[in-house]
């Protein structure tokens, strides 16, 4: 069965529709280019299988090069069109960027039982990725439910990881009142283990995730380079970085500050 949250996901508001799977009728060879699959216009990019930390196969697509990487994790739909279009900026920045879809999401292994919910280590599997095609230093993001699955694979201190962005986040107990099998994650748990600098977004009127809830992840971090930002507006996850106004200026300002400060570039 697969996880109450993407069920959810059309009454609770926790971003996107329930991508279907359609991992079992594709190969390595039939991946759709990205440019196609997520209507981005003269987006550049590699598509190719990469295994999960605990060996799910994942769908993924590379953008750009260089040995500074970053990884973009998707919203509660589990899919990469969601940061395509950012993941083309960075790109064009200098950096290498993967975006992939989670387990069961997209063209990804659909997996059943406990393991379904371990999108954390689909994340892991992504920062090892970039590491095992040459990233020096990783900078993963993550908005709505990625951005509590980066910060529960990052508490787990994964080689060449200098730095965690946090979108719009659950915390642990948000998680646990709804009822989701990601309340797994322990979010607020993994952030008091996390060692690297962090960097959390939240919207001052989201409705979809309260700001206080990813203050609370904020809080529970230990790491004394962390900062909490609260936008204006109402905006959720990858929505606050897309916003075509002086929100979204500022949210790619902030988040490119980060990746600058902690990699050195």
């Amino acid at each position: 069965m697969r996880s109450s949250l993407a069920l959810a996901a059309v009454t609770a508001g926790l971003i996107g529709s329930v991508v279907a799977s359609a991992a079992a009728e594709a190969t390595p060879r039939s991946l759709p280019p990205l440019a196609k699959r997520c209507s981005v216009p003269g987006v550049q990019a590699s598509t190719f299988r990469f295994k999960a930390a605990d060996g799910v196969l994942l769908d993924g697509a590379m953008l750009g090069r260089g040995s500074i990487g970053v990884v973009l994790a998707p919203e509660s739909d589990g899919n990469l069109c969601g940061w395509a279009s950012y993941a083309d900026l960075l790109s064009k920045k200098g950096y290498r960027v993967l975006v992939f879809d989670y387990r069961g999401f997209g063209l990804s292994e659909n997996v059943t039982g406990k393991r379904a919910a371990r999108i954390d280590a689909d994340v892991a599997g992504a920062i090892a990725e970039l590491r095992r095609r040459g990233s020096k230093k990783i900078v993963v993001a993550g908005a709505s439910l990625g951005g509590a699955a980066v910060i529960a694979a990052a508490a787990s201190k994964p080689p060449a990881l200098v730095g965690v962005v946090s979108i719009s986040a659950p915390d642990s107990a948000f998680l646990r009142a709804g009822g989701y099998d990601y309340a797994v994650l322990n979010p607020t748990l993994a952030a008091a283990r996390i060692v690297r600098p962090l960097l959390f977004l939240a919207s001052k009127d989201d409705s979809t995730v309260p700001a206080a809830a990813t203050r609370k992840l904020y809080a529970s971090a230990t790491v004394k380079d962390k900062r909490f930002v609260v936008l204006p507006g109402s905006n959720h996850g990858i929505s606050i970085v897309d916003d075509a106004g002086a929100t979204g200026a500022e949210a790619r300002k902030l988040i490119s500050k980060f990746i600058r400060d902690h990699t050195g570039t």
